[in-house]
């Protein structure tokens, strides 16, 4: 992923990000999900917060990992204009743990 992010300027500005992807169509799915599942939940690769931020708005309890930072920093930034406090953690998706458990577990979009 960290080569991912060097080729690919898109994931370095969370602003460029957003941008690109505004999509907003795919939210209802995600929010069924967690419906079905239950929190707390976790998002992989929440990147900006596309995600992450209207489902915390619905009073998810949600977390964002991302391994960008750039797109961490933008996420935090969007979360804290809305008064939100979400967790948001920088780690690979591949490889990492938590002191916490999650019902739902989301990896949207094109993450992989």
């Amino acid at each position: 992923m960290i080569n991912m992010i060097k080729k690919d300027p898109h994931y370095l500005d969370g602003r460029h990000y957003d941008s690109l992807y505004s999509r907003v169509d795919d939210i209802q799915f995600y929010l069924d999900c967690v419906e079905e599942y239950g929190d707390p939940t976790m998002e992989l690769a929440c990147g900006t917060g596309r995600i992450t931020i209207p489902l915390a708005e619905k009073g998810i309890d949600i977390t964002g990992l991302d391994l960008s930072e750039m797109m961490l920093k933008r996420a935090k930034d969007k979360a804290s204009k809305n008064d939100l406090d979400i967790d948001f953690i920088r780690s690979d998706m591949k490889d990492f743990s938590m002191d916490k458990n999650f019902n739902t577990i989301l990896l949207p979009f094109n993450s992989i």
